[in-house]
């Protein structure tokens, strides 16, 4: 009879005198040394399995930073030059997905990506992650998912801890707990969008988040342009400031032929640290046409693709005082930049000439006004074209106040004419 072995078949191969290992496994240094390192998400950023917070005053676009991030991961593109690993996103929409359609398609749109083919599964409510009836079926229907998330997004941390108190350690806690377990089930590096106090230095509730989190980024805002501050790193250099512009992106036209727009971000050079200088006047009228004339030029370029737009189409898209924006208009004209055309029984249309100097000449392509199947003829690229030029609808932009003896508004009144009618074909002459 021959002696056999556990291995060599016919017996389970399993150590029958080596005891279990403890509930609390004690590690060497060379047993630590051996552990794997976990890999970058996003490079200089974060790790697989950290716990994130973005955090900023409401209103700062940091939903809007979040999304391009993870956008960019689910694409396996880089995030403002940062190398990303591509992988399936989760996306807890506390605020509601009914504006997430937009700002995806208005993504989509600057990055020529498809995204129905990207990874991406979001949860279009909120629900109460504290609460076990709750949090089970969510970690149920995570588990049912073919690949498992690399990243989960909580947005907003208020949103998901429904019945809690942020500024209470003990409920912290627990909602922390609960990401930790999203964590356990997926191996997810987890993204929590929290607020932020105006005049406050950090982000509001328990300083139980803080010590908890690996990095924290604050999302500042000022007009269009961001800045995210890397506030905590716990492993690595806090990220250095990263500065962005928000561009408008025309995604739709809605039942009403009006058109819908959202925001897409594009990284900028960081502002000029200058001396303080003394209090500038008030920019006369005179200097300030040129840069309604620019918001005009562009909207006809980007949001019209070139095509012709009647007045109040051309007004609504620059986002211009309705005063400023026809002294603007007249000005463009009068400089054969933007020509009128009024075809016979029909209102007065504006179009580029080649005069326009910041666009090259637009070639044909459906109007704002054409089906939505058109949207991917918008370039978003012609948004921003120099340093010098003001961002469409941003803080920048001239208003009412910066103009002095404003003429009469165009166009404030609609005067009724009359038709006139001629001799009808045949008639006498």
């Amino acid at each position: 009879m021959v002696d056999r072995q556990p291995g060599d078949g016919g017996f389970e191969d399993v150590p029958r005198s080596s005891p279990p290992k403890p509930a609390c496994e004690l590690l060497t240094i060379q047993q630590l040394y051996e552990l794997p390192t976990p890999r970058a998400v996003v490079a200089g950023l974060m790790r697989v399995g950290e716990f994130v917070v973005v955090y900023g005053v409401p209103a700062c676009l940091k939903s809007f930073v979040v999304l391009d991030l993870i956008l960019k991961i689910a694409a396996g593109l880089q995030w403002w030059g940062r190398k990303t690993i591509q992988g399936a996103v989760l996306y807890l929409a506390g605020e509601g997905a009914g504006g997430l359609k937009k700002r995806i398609k208005a993504w989509a749109i600057k990055y020529k990506v498809d995204p129905c083919a990207l990874d991406v599964r979001v949860l279009p409510r909120a629900i109460a992650l504290m609460q076990p009836e709750e949090f089970k079926p969510l970690v149920a229907a995570i588990a049912a998912l073919d690949v498992k998330p690399t990243v989960i997004v909580v947005d907003t941390l208020a949103r998901y801890m429904i019945g809690g108190d942020e500024n209470s350690a003990q409920d912290m806690g627990l909602f922390i707990a609960r990401c930790n377990e999203l964590h356990a089930a997926t191996g997810a590096t987890i993204v929590v969008i929290h607020h932020k106090k105006k005049n406050q230095p950090t982000e509001r509730g328990s300083s139980a988040l803080r010590g908890a989190a690996d990095v924290m980024i604050e999302v500042k805002r000022e007009g269009y342009r961001v800045e995210l501050v890397g506030d905590k790193s716990k492993d690595d250099a806090p990220l250095p400031s990263i500065h962005l512009e928000a561009n408008q992106v025309w995604v739709d036209i809605d039942e009403d032929g009006a058109s819908i727009t959202s925001l897409a971000l594009e990284e900028i050079d960081p502002p000029l640290t200058q001396e303080p200088q003394a209090a500038q006047q008030e920019p006369t009228k005179d200097e300030a046409k040129p840069d309604a004339g620019v918001a005009i030029r562009r909207a006809l370029a980007v949001i019209f693709a070139g095509a012709e737009a009647s007045g109040p189409q051309l007004l609504d898209a620059s986002g211009l005082p309705k005063s400023t924006f026809y002294d603007a208009l007249r000005n463009e004209i009068e400089g054969d930049r933007i020509a009128a055309t009024q075809p016979k029984n029909r209102r007065t249309c504006y179009r580029l000439t080649p005069k326009a100097p910041e666009f090259v000449s637009p070639s044909p392509s459906p109007s704002p006004n054409a089906s939505p199947d058109s949207d991917s003829d918008v370039d978003p690229s012609r948004v921003r074209q120099s340093e010098s030029e003001t961002p469409v609808g941003g803080s920048d932009r001239t208003t009412d106040s910066d103009s002095t003896n404003v003429r009469s508004k165009p166009h404030q009144r609609k005067k009724k004419r009359a038709k006139r009618r001629g001799p009808r074909a045949g008639g006498a002459a």
